[in-house]
Parts: C-alpha cells; structure tokens; sequence
C-alpha cells in the first residue's frame, strides 16, 4: 500500500503549514514515473534485483548457502563477526560442493553469463548520454586577413 498525507507543521513565522511526506515505497514510485534520463541512475539502483536474472540452478544453490549458513550459525550459537564469517564459509561450502556435484553429473554449468547485468553505475550513464541531445559543434572559422 502506497500513500502520501499532509501533516501540519508549524513554520519559524509561528503558523501551521501544511507539507508532503511519503512512504519509501510511494517515493520509489514517484523516482520511477520520472520520464527524465537523469532519473534512470535512480531507476538503476530500485529497479534491478539480481535474482531477477539468475537461472533456477543458480537461485536453488544461492538459497542453499543462505539457507545452510543460517542453519550453522543457529546450531553453533555463533556471535560476532568471526563466528559468522566460519558459518557463512561453511555454508558457501556446502553449496560449491553441491553445485560443482551437479555439473560433474550434468556436464553443464551452473552459472550462466546469458544473464549477465552491466554495471547499473555504466548501464545508467549509457542512457543518460543517449537521451542527450547531440552537442553542437563549432564551426570551422578561417583566420581574418589582415589589410595591412
């Protein structure tokens, strides 16, 4: 549910002023219906999630890592950063090993470059450069003789 209200906020001069405010979700919706280029970084960076491109093979053993690490870190009561990082490498194990099992047995890879995202940074200054009117260029000018 997105919304916007006008709360009433009472300015220097002592009076009630009426003003805008927005949820996160109703600003991402406005930063997306706008048509400039320069909006597209914005765009860039609230509109491509990375597992939006990945295959099923690929989100299965992402999951399996995530999924894995939490289940270590739970059993082993881990604490602070080093403790995560142990779980975190064993669960990234886990799944490297299964993946790397599956592509022993199916001969393919998992991970796949059909998929691959540019930079958002490059892919959204790529638009802006395109929406961009062509510059000008200058004339050539001859150098004036001089009467002499």
């Amino acid at each position: 549910m997105w919304w916007v209200f006008f709360p009433k906020l009472t300015a220097p001069d002592g009076k009630q002023r009426d003003t805008d405010a927005a949820n996160t979700e109703t600003l991402f919706r406005i930063i997306q219906s706008i048509p400039s280029p320069k909006a597209e970084l914005d765009k860039v960076k609230t509109g491509n999630n990375l597992r939006d491109h990945m295959t099923d093979l690929e989100l299965i053993f992402t999951m399996l890592g995530e999924a894995g690490t939490t289940e270590i870190a739970r059993r082993k009561e881990a604490k602070g950063f080093a403790d995560n990082r142990t779980a975190a490498k064993e669960g990234g194990t886990i799944a490297g090993d299964a993946r790397k099992a599956l592509e022993a047995k199916s001969g393919k890879p998992v991970v796949s470059k059909a998929n691959y995202l540019a930079p958002p940074v490059a892919a959204a200054l790529e638009n802006v450069d395109a929406a961009a009117p062509p510059a000008k260029r200058k004339a050539a000018t001859r150098p004036k003789k001089s009467m002499a």
